[in-house]
């Protein structure tokens, strides 16, 4: 019975010991990060909403790198610039203490960085070293958390055994049950301390996924945007819209304006999201004295029953669009 007693000692000691040297490292640092991160979207968004600022890719790097010494922390540990950018975007989407007109002026700034940053990714091969880097540095974090672990049941089998060792240690002689009894000790509280390690492991996975998400619906509609451009620019000159504008480009035919607005939904949207849509190129339509507007979808979008199509717009996919080009 004693020895059961002083095995669950042993593991309980090592958990302890384990837990308090990664709060003290790994952890510690990870409380910095996050600190740093947070720190950082908080000024940006005070910048840009408070004082109108407008913010450039430069400026968030500047401010990454001086948070991080702030923080005593390295640059690639903080976000990059395009997780940062998602950051500001759902916050500037989210709130609801901003105008809309802010709003729009805010995402204007925003989404052209996401294109310079995909731009720099094709461009710069410095950032397929920083994910080397990363890799590596995953590396040793893991051999520094499998020692830990290893000293960290070692000590605590020590510490639980002592007072059945004392009288063995000074005659140097430990008998095979004790030493069996260590060897039981340090084994489950590797277990014991490996489990904790996945379940840590398994939640910052979670967050991970979350901010990959984000990303990707992100960059589909920055792309999908390029390609209507790109498919549009082979017969025309596209013409950026402005800042006050509710239609992303133009074109001249014949003199004659085309607007386009250009919806990257990922599922069928809602009825009521499609006519508040096509209601609004329309109204742009009138406004700016056009031929016609065209709302790009990637997926067809039924138009049948309660969505009324205004007569002034079109709605069509991208490559009813190059059909249409064509004819014109």
């Amino acid at each position: 019975m004693d020895g059961y007693i002083q095995t669950a000692i042993g593991v309980i000691v090592s958990i302890i010991i384990y837990l308090l040297s990664y709060r003290q490292t790994i952890g510690a640092k990870q409380e910095r990060i996050q600190s740093s991160n947070k720190e950082i979207e908080k000024i940006l968004i005070r910048r840009i909403v408070n004082d109108n600022y407008n913010l450039s890719l430069a400026d968030i790097r500047r401010l990454l790198e001086g948070k991080a010494r702030d923080f005593k922390v390295k640059v690639n540990d903080l976000y990059k610039e395009e997780q940062m950018l998602n950051s500001l975007y759902t916050r500037v989407i989210e709130t609801d203490f901003i105008t809309k007109e802010q709003r729009e002026k805010i995402l204007s700034i925003l989404l052209p960085m996401y294109a310079e940053v995909d731009k720099e990714i094709e461009t710069d091969g410095s950032k397929v070293v920083d994910n080397h880097i990363d890799k590596k540095r995953m590396r040793l974090q893991s051999y520094i958390l499998s020692l830990m672990a290893l000293t960290a049941s070692i000590l605590g089998a020590l510490i639980s055994a002592m007072p059945l060792l004392k009288d063995n240690l000074l005659n140097a002689n430990i008998s095979k049950d004790n030493f069996y009894m260590l060897l039981i000790t340090i084994g489950i509280s590797l277990l014991s301390i490996f489990y904790i390690a996945v379940l840590k492991r398994y939640k910052d996975s979670q967050s991970e996924v979350t901010i990959s998400s984000n990303s990707q619906v992100i960059n589909d509609a920055i792309n999908f945007e390029k390609e209507v451009s790109k498919l549009i620019s082979k017969n025309y000159k596209v013409l950026p819209s402005s800042l006050k504008d509710t239609y992303d480009y133009h074109i001249f035919v014949n003199n004659k304006k085309i607007l386009f607005e250009i919806k990257a939904w990922r599922k069928s949207p809602s009825a009521v999201l499609i006519r508040t849509s096509l209601m609004k190129l329309s109204e742009a339509v009138i406004r700016e004295g056009a031929l016609e507007g065209i709302l790009i979808t990637k997926e067809p979008v039924s138009t049948k029953g309660e969505i009324a199509t205004e007569d002034n717009v079109k709605i069509m996919t991208i490559n009813e669009l190059k059909s249409y080009l064509k004819s014109l």
